[in-house]
């Protein structure tokens, strides 16, 4: 009897213990990696859609960051405008003023594949093609040719068609947030925030930058006087 009262008392000791909440996946979705100087420009085109400022509104692109990212999107950025018919000033005085803020952020822990190995689908389907001639033989062996032909040609059609995609099922550790804010008169008027992908070795191409979200404080000054008594 002690026994099974220690065990009772085991079993409701185990039953009260507290338990932290199972993390879950999001549910599947895509992101995309800044590999090249065009996709600076196609960024550009995708903010300043974003912004959705009216045609003929003057606008003023900050110069600030130089770092090989932010000397060629300053230039795709004042391209884009013009292409929208917004006149492009070189001060920002009645302007609306586009600047921006960058963070890198590296992940530490292992990212997961986002796909099955290529071909897993129709390697499956050429097994069950193969068990179910097997089964009806009632031996191992390939008595029909043709089969095992249409089965390694299907194999060969999904790996040359799958074989470009195993990069992609590669998830780079490193990410971009980028946040573009466009004020006038000391005022944000419009703002664009996007998160994208970004390869580590890349990652020296971008400086890291707060985002103005608002305009440099004016501190107070004094004048001072000289009087001869």
């Amino acid at each position: 009897m002690p026994r099974v009262f220690a065990l009772l008392f085991l079993a409701l000791i185990l039953a009260g213990c507290a338990r932290v909440p199972k993390p879950v996946g999001h549910a599947f979705s895509t992101q995309q990696q800044l590999e090249a100087a065009e996709h600076w420009r196609e960024l550009a085109a995708t903010i300043l859609d974003g912004l959705k400022l009216e045609p003929g509104t003057p606008v003023h692109v900050v110069q600030d960051d130089r770092s090989d990212f932010g000397r060629a999107f300053s230039q795709f950025m004042r391209h884009e405008a013009m292409l929208r018919g917004m006149p492009v000033s070189s001060s920002p005085k009645g302007a609306i003023v586009l600047d921006w803020g960058t963070q890198i952020v590296e992940h530490k822990g292992p990212r997961p594949q986002n796909a099955p190995f290529p071909g897993t689908g129709l390697l499956l389907a050429g097994l069950g093609m193969a068990g179910a001639h097997t089964y009806t033989h009632n031996d191992a062996t390939w008595h029909d040719s043709l089969d095992t032909i249409l089965i390694m040609s299907g194999l060969a059609i999904e790996a040359a068609h799958a074989a470009p995609q195993w990069g992609a099922m590669q998830t780079t550790d490193t990410e971009l947030i980028i946040g573009v804010v466009a004020r006038q008169d000391g005022q944000l008027r419009r703002n664009f925030l996007a998160v994208y992908y970004i390869d580590k070795a890349e990652k020296e191409q971008y400086w890291e930058r707060q985002v103005p979200w608002e305009a440099p404080a004016v501190l107070p000054t004094r004048q001072l006087q000289v009087v001869n008594k």
